[in-house]
């Protein structure tokens, strides 16, 4: 399982990327703060020829840094830069000397651009100032007021605790009627709104980790409202977004722990391939299946589409919770849900098939003659997804055309449903002949190590419909042969065999 990366800190954001990108992948995944953006762009847009100060007030991670970081993108903020300032660099004399000229050689080398819209400068890292003597402090905001009735910037000053605060206004109450505008003073950040953490942390958690999705953690949607349900159970003054973050990581860490417990069981990882061959399979198999760009992400398992089917399913939700869903999917093991064309079930069946009763039930239909040619067969199951997939190549982007695809399908349409009627007729019927006719196939195209209803090496009761071992993994292919083409026919048979896969590995010791 990948390793998560989810900020904690504003400067943790930072580090991750250039200076010449930060801005344009914060702006993916940090959201405004609205009304406090409303209450900075008034004093913003009163400021004409004399600057302003004021203090933005809010509890430790909040966010306060991030969204100050924001307001260099805000277009509709009056505000044409922001310089960020490490008071802790100015801080070195005993004194705010060294401060003061920082924010003085900011404002003089600004002049030239003031006339293009306000510069805000930003104090970091000075939330309170007991250290220094009463008449430094005073006469820090008699400069800083001094330099604002001349330089028309806006200082923002980010602090932590009201008491703090007001102290400084004390201090600084002999000037405060120039230096702050008024009832401005103070501006509280609460932070985004709590009913978008969870958005929030998904679009941050993709942006940090270079286009991941949750899946690729052991993650799903249904792990992010959980752990925000049980987040909002802290005291009011804890429910910050750096807290919810930190929540999320122990979740993360907790299904990797999991995870680890159930890898040291497997000796050789096993990916399951769920096949539906049904007519309208494609289009259904792609709304529970991510395509990808990429041959390791080709037909993996949507968790979300999963997640649909649990929920509120008294029976699934006895055995499924968000982890083991995860788990089964993307973490014990990786899930794909593909499909074959109807075709390619009939012209496997009557090409390499040697059970009489299937190819009699066959002959009863009028076939085109190449549909029994072995090589015509073979060219087929070598442009099917589980070819592709099996030997690491692209399968095409798009949906089947039409023409000659779409009058195969319509023309193996009754006879598929016919051979799935015999299967489950009880009688002499058995999808057992279907499975061992594909994999026939499958060998006549040079894919080896296939074996037919076999017991898995080393997962107790799990007999795959076709077994191959490709050295490195193991691919289990189970077929559905179903002529039910709605979606939760997919959820439904997925999800009970997983729940097999799962239990055996669950109880090995």
């Amino acid at each position: 399982m990948n390793q998560l990366v989810l900020p904690l800190t504003f400067e943790d954001i930072n580090n991750r990327f250039n200076a010449v990108d930060v801005d344009s992948k914060m702006m993916e995944f940090v959201s405004p703060v609205i009304e406090t953006e409303k209450e900075i762009s008034i004093i913003a847009s009163n400021i004409d020829k004399s600057g302003k100060l004021t203090f933005i007030l809010g509890h430790p991670g909040i966010g306060k840094s991030t969204f100050l970081h924001s307001l260099k993108w805000r277009k509709h903020i009056p505000i044409r830069e922001v310089i960020d300032v490490n008071a802790n660099d100015y801080l070195d004399n005993g004194n705010l000397n060294s401060l003061y000229e920082k924010i003085n050689f900011i404002c003089k080398n600004e002049i030239v651009n003031n006339d293009k819209g306000v510069c805000a400068i930003v104090i970091n890292y000075l939330e309170y100032l007991d250290e220094y003597g009463d008449e430094i402090i005073k006469g820090f905001f008699r400069r800083l007021n001094g330099l604002l009735r001349e330089n028309p910037v806006l200082i923002l000053w980010p602090v932590t605790d009201k008491h703090d605060v007001d102290k400084m206004l004390s201090f600084s109450k002999h000037v405060s009627g120039t230096l702050y505008q008024r009832d401005k003073q103070i501006i509280n950040v609460t932070g985004p709104e709590k009913n978008e953490y969870v958005n929030i942390a998904k679009a941050t958690i993709k942006v940090l980790n270079d286009g991941a999705e949750l899946s690729d953690f052991g993650l799903t949607h249904d792990d992010l409202v959980e752990t925000f349900n049980n987040f909002v159970k802290l005291p009011s003054i804890q429910q910050n977004l750096r807290e919810y973050y930190s929540h999320v990581i122990s979740k993360w860490e907790s299904n990797s722990n999991y995870l680890s417990s159930l890898e040291d069981k497997i000796p050789k990882p096993t990916e399951i391939w769920f096949i539906f061959p049904f007519k309208e399979a494609e289009s259904i198999v792609n709304q529970f299946a991510r395509r990808g760009t990429r041959i390791d992400d080709a037909w993996t398992a949507i968790s979300d589409k999963f997640s649909d089917y649990i929920t509120g399913n008294t029976q699934r939700a006895a055995k499924w919770n968000s982890t083991r869903l995860q788990l089964a999917l993307h973490g014990a093991f990786k899930t794909r849900i593909m499909y074959i064309p109807t075709n390619l079930v009939v012209t496997s069946a009557a090409t390499f098939s040697d059970n009489v009763d299937l190819l009699t039930l066959i002959n009863k239909h009028t076939l085109d003659q190449h549909w029994k040619d072995k090589t015509v067969t073979k060219k087929s199951i070598m442009s099917s997804a589980i070819y592709k997939q099996l030997i690491s190549e692209q399968f095409p982007a798009g949906k089947r055309k039409g023409g000659l695809t779409e009058q195969a399908l319509i023309k193996a349409d009754p006879i598929y449903k016919d051979i799935v009627s015999w299967i489950s007729s009880g009688g002499s019927g058995s999808d057992t002949h279907l499975n061992k006719a594909f994999s026939k196939g499958l060998e006549a195209t040079g894919i080896s190590n296939l074996k037919v209803e076999k017991k898995h090496p080393w997962i107790d009761n799990i007999f795959p419909d076709i077994q191959i071992d490709l050295g490195h993994k193991i691919i289990c292919i189970e077929f559905h042969y179903t002529n039910k083409d709605e979606p939760y026919i997919i959820a439904d048979y997925v999800l009970r065999k997983l729940d097999t896969y799962m239990t055996q590995i669950e109880n090995i010791k």
